[in-house]
């Protein structure tokens, strides 16, 4: 079973890949709905303005045009839904607590192999605070608790 922050950075790939494939989409067909007459970084402007609804102004003549005028509408109703998804799942990641319970989990696991083990005894306790209000404590051998150590 892949672990949370797997299954996160997964679902974070899909939505920037499928953004990108948006831009792309978009920016691709305006370069073929106007030819040579665009440079294809104009059309990649357009794109973008239109997703981010900043509407500077048309750089390219749509207005008036109306199978580049359908095409903008298209663009804008699926991008901006993908784009609002993202934000969505950013925010329920957000919420949830997921992404601050593996911030927590990293921090944890780094507290646990900081825990300085002498070697001079044969029995040993460690205690130390790993979060706030969260202390661990480990009792045996100094070879079992580097074992626990090891394993975090």
């Amino acid at each position: 079973m892949p672990s949370l922050s797997t299954g996160i950075q997964k679902r974070l790939f899909a939505i920037l890949a499928a953004i990108f494939l948006v831009v792309l989409t978009g920016s691709t067909g305006y370069y073929i709905l106007f030819g040579e007459k665009h440079t294809f970084m104009d059309c990649l402007y357009m794109t973008v303005i239109s997703l981010t609804t900043v509407g500077y102004g048309e750089v390219l003549e749509i207005t008036g045009n109306i199978p580049a005028q359908v095409f903008s509408m298209i663009l804008i109703i699926f991008g901006m839904g993908i784009i609002l998804y993202g934000i969505s799942t950013l925010t329920a990641l957000i919420v949830e607590g997921e992404v601050s319970g593996i911030l927590r989990r990293k921090r944890m696991k780094k507290r646990i192999h900081q825990i300085d083990i002498s070697p001079h005894s044969d029995f040993t306790r460690k205690t130390m605070t790993l979060t706030e209000g969260t202390t661990l404590m480990v009792m045996g051998n100094v070879e079992t608790i580097k074992k626990v150590r090891d394993s975090a």
